[in-house]
């Protein structure tokens, strides 16, 4: 057991290498020459998370938001191969306005769910937790993460990693982004070792402290244990999606002490260029690390790029992974490995250019040279 923890016995790819080629029933995965939709063009479905549950049953669960409702909920569906996507069961429902979920999972098969709620009362936003034993139909020890800061009530776009660096003492970590010292938007991280029940450090740590809008966060871990964490940056003055946006990455050892501030986009000396939700994964058959993120940078309605991570923080070997089948803007892309070698599923959100045109979600399995 000490070696395995050593070897980083922490993440997802770790599962998949165990467990994955054990999940019941499951058969290899064949890259689509077409992208799925698993949303119906009806209402309002956007802020895709997905993850492969490897520990049993082989299954892509998806959460999503949705007002399909009359309400915005946090919305739950899965797939066995990628392809055809079980009706979608409701995950979070109440008075507040619920979006942004974003799920893990341990080794026990328990799932993790954070998200934000906003008081339609007091136009509060903050950050809540969830855990489930049932594959996400019943979520229970709902509470909130961002703490009632008296100068700030704004606190949203979470995300969540599980962490089992060290095997015997397992940690979540969620990241948000926060307004609770300067009203300005920043990043923070809070981490809990009891599975959730509590929350460290009290007073967050804080990631970033700039005039600029820091959103969009996510926190990984590489091959080698280390921590990244990446998020867009933009000028809040100019709107939500202007050209000064860029996405930013630090990193770290132990999660609390982290390095200098390193631009993970391609040059953009004009400020033309929109390139926002950087989401890292793994090729954990190779040990390589991939970004990717959205941009119009090759289309003007916005598409999907990734590129490899390098030991160095640079992102190189750039492409195009943009779905040609549909003409619409697409962004949000998570990409996940499967327990096939080789083949990834890749959700996104796709909104055609048209007026009173709703953001969809889609889903491809696709491979990567």
């Amino acid at each position: 057991m000490k070696i395995l923890s050593a070897l980083g016995v922490f993440w997802l790819g770790f599962m998949v290498i165990v467990f994955g080629f054990n999940c019941k029933g499951k058969t290899d995965l064949a890259v689509q020459a077409n992208a799925v939709r698993i949303t119906d063009n009806q209402f309002k479905d956007e802020d895709p998370a997905v993850i492969q549950s490897v520990i049993d049953d082989g299954y892509f669960y998806l959460a999503f938001y949705s007002n399909r409702n009359g309400k915005d909920e946090i919305l739950m569906t899965r797939s066995f191969d990628g392809l055809v996507w079980e009706a979608p069961w409701v995950a979070v429902s109440n008075s507040n306005v619920n979006a942004y979920p974003q799920l893990a999972q341990g080794l026990d098969g328990t799932f993790y769910l954070t998200w934000f709620q906003i008081d339609p009362m007091t136009s509060a936003h903050h950050v809540w937790f969830a855990t489930s034993k049932d594959k996400g139909h019943t979520w229970i020890e709902q509470q909130r993460i961002s703490d009632l800061h008296p100068n700030n009530n704004f606190n949203w776009l979470p995300s969540i990693l599980m962490d089992y660096k060290i095997l015997s003492a397992p940690r979540l970590w969620i990241t948000y982004t926060s307004g609770r010292l300067d009203f300005n938007k920043e990043v923070y991280v809070k981490y809990s070792d009891d599975f959730g029940k509590t929350w460290l450090p009290s007073e967050p740590i804080r990631i970033t402290q700039n005039s600029l809008a820091d959103e969009y966060a996510k926190l990984y871990q590489k091959k080698d244990s280390s921590y990244v964490i990446s998020w867009t940056r933009y000028d809040q003055d100019l709107g939500d999606f202007n050209g000064t946006s860029e996405n930013i990455m630090r990193t770290s050892i132990d999660g609390v002490t982290w390095s200098a501030e390193k631009s993970i986009t391609p040059p953009d000396l004009q400020n033309q260029v929109i390139d926002m939700f950087p989401h890292h994964f793994s090729d954990i058959f190779k040990n390589v690390d991939f970004v990717a993120w959205m941009s119009d940078r090759y289309l003007p309605s916005g598409g999907i790029l990734h590129g490899t991570l390098t030991t160095n923080g640079n992102i190189s070997n750039i492409k195009n992974q943009t779905p040609t089948a549909i003409n619409a803007s697409r962004y949000s892309p998570q990409i996940i490995t499967t327990t096939t070698v080789g083949v990834y599923l890749m959700v996104w959100v796709s909104k055609d250019d048209a007026p009173g045109s709703l953001p969809e979600i889609y889903s491809q399995l696709v491979s990567y040279p």
